[in-house]
């Protein structure tokens, strides 16, 4: 505030120099001194430090102003603070400047910033915003996984990791003192000049670190030899790990024949995450409905962080067994979340190739299934068949009997015989108790 008012007393002294005294003497109002310019130098104005300023985007400076005096010199450094000092700027989708003079870089371009002191006194600068400049900021393997065989053997490769995410020149173990080091070594190893070897089918973690809070982590997946790799000409994307994808690619999970087409319109830094159900959840979803799996269930996911439409549609492929089942038994199915059950989709069959190919245009959970055969069933309707056959004739049997008379074949001699036996009894007995009176 009070160089503010300083300069303003300055200023109506300079007009007086200037103005009256050379009318009132008729001679000039500077003496040249010894150092070229004015003898009574007084501000006359303000100006930036600088004529322009060149930043990055996201890059903040504060912007510095001076008093300007007569003979061209730049005076102290006003206060920013101060309220008679105020900023704009032209162009704020370029650039923005605060209250206090911090300028900050939006967007690549250039634009105008602007201080004046109550709009009596301006200054000018010309600002302009560059791209972001990658610095160094780590390091990174230069695959995010590495896929081998058992027996196969990979040299690992680490590079610098900039600021923007693209990476840098390959380092030198030797000259880095690169640390390499393996999870489960069971399932991989690796040297110390980073050559990785498969050990056993598996998946493990690979670090490297390069001192100074540097290090880098990547995953191994270790298959088995002679591993069906898919389609022709189709990327490898893994069981349950996210996977930058490309447009118009095919992606296959090494060890299975099930895959996925890309459209062609698909953006730039999309990815993938296609997880395998669980044998729990899987028995969990076939509960209560009336197919069985014929191949395998999926769940996939898309991760489009930008935002950006696509018109393309996704081409889900799944094999089966044609050996087990016949061509109008399978298909792909999709599950419905709010509803609980499976709906079909249908698909096209490959019967020779035992594949099935199906277009969609939003992700969830699919999966490969088939209508269960209704064997049991036919059994027991052919029991219940034959049980009433069976009763059936009894019945007709039993009718026969009660309409028609048999022959009378039946003898009498048996009870003949029972009446002569118990006649005998009684008369032995009677003469038992006889003789027993007689004794008497």
């Amino acid at each position: 505030m009070e160089k503010i008012k300083k300069f303003k007393k300055s200023l109506i002294l300079c007009v007086l120099l200037v103005v009256v005294k050379p009318l009132l003497m008729g001679t000039t109002a500077f003496a040249v001194t010894d150092g070229g310019g004015p003898a009574d130098a007084i501000p006359i104005d303000i100006t930036f430090e600088t004529e322009s300023f060149s930043i990055a985007v996201g890059e903040s400076k504060e912007l510095l102003v001076r008093e300007l005096y007569s003979d061209g010199s730049l005076g102290e450094i006003l206060d920013n603070e101060d309220e008679y000092l105020s900023f704009e700027i032209d162009d704020e989708s370029v650039a923005t400047v605060s209250e206090n003079g911090v300028l900050e870089g939006v967007s690549p371009g250039e634009t105008t910033v602007i201080a004046h002191i109550m709009y009596d006194y301006v200054a000018e600068a010309t600002v302009i915003v560059e791209e972001e400049q990658a610095i160094p900021v780590g390091i990174s393997f230069e695959q995010e996984i590495y896929s081998l065989e058992v027996g196969e053997t990979v040299d690992v490769v680490v590079r610098e990791l900039y600021s923007d995410g693209s990476l840098g020149e390959a380092l030198s173990v030797e000259q880095y003192y690169l640390e390499f080091n393996v999870e489960d070594d069971s399932v991989a190893t690796v040297s110390f000049l980073g050559e990785l070897q498969g050990i056993a089918p598996g998946e493990t973690t690979i670090t490297v670190d390069a001192g100074h809070g540097y290090s880098a982590e990547g995953m191994i997946v270790v298959a088995e030899e002679d591993v069906d790799p898919g389609p022709v000409g189709s990327k490898v994307i893994f069981d349950g790990v996210e996977t930058n994808v490309e447009p118009g690619e095919t992606y296959t999970i090494p060890g299975t024949t099930a895959s996925i087409i890309l459209p062609d319109d698909l953006p730039d830094g999309v990815s993938l995450l296609i997880e395998e159900l669980s044998e729990e959840m899987k028995v969990s979803l076939m509960e209560g409905s009336t197919f069985e799996i014929a191949g395998s269930i999926y769940q996939y996911t898309l991760i489009n962080e930008s935002g950006l439409e696509f018109e393309g549609s996704f081409t889900l492929l799944y094999s089966y067994n044609p050996e087990e089942y016949e061509e109008d038994d399978v298909s792909i199915y999709y599950y419905n979340g709010e509803d609980e059950e499976w709906e079909h989709k249908g698909g096209i069959v490959d019967a020779e190739n035992g594949i099935v190919a199906l277009e969609v245009d939003h992700f969830s959970i699919y999966g490969l299934l088939a209508e269960v055969q209704e064997e049991e069933e036919s059994t027991e309707e052919e029991e219940e068949d034959s049980s009433d056959e069976n009763g059936k004739e009894e019945e007709e049997k039993g009718e026969d009997v009660d309409g028609d008379e048999l022959p009378n074949t039946a003898t009498s001699m048996y009870t003949f015989l029972f009446i002569g036996f118990v006649i005998m009894a009684v008369g032995a007995a009677v003469l038992f108790m006889k003789r027993k009176r007689v004794e008497v």
